[in-house]
């Protein structure tokens, strides 16, 4: 839907978990960085701008990881929209 509504191409395969992980929900706020390390991989080349969307962000630790992943492909920018927020 935000991808429609903000009329840019949606790309659900440009990145990929490669290293299973802990539910991040059970996790505690330090434990979570740590959690996420090495866990995704961009697949082929990232477009220079991305929006990262995700139903919930508690610390954004998952919001970090990925965008370093982005970044380090080839993305120049690399935007976070949380459709919720957990306290």
């Amino acid at each position: 839907m935000v991808a429609r509504d903000l009329d840019v191409p949606l790309d659900r395969s440009l990145l990929r978990r490669v290293r299973e992980t802990q539910p991040q929900a059970a996790l505690s706020a330090g434990r979570r960085v740590t959690n996420l390390r090495g866990a995704f991989a961009v697949v082929g080349e990232p477009p220079e701008q991305v929006l990262l969307v995700d139903d919930v962000t508690t610390t954004g630790s998952t919001f970090d990881e990925v965008a370093g992943v982005l970044r380090r492909a080839g993305a120049a920018t690399v935007y976070a929209l949380a459709i919720g927020r957990e306290d």
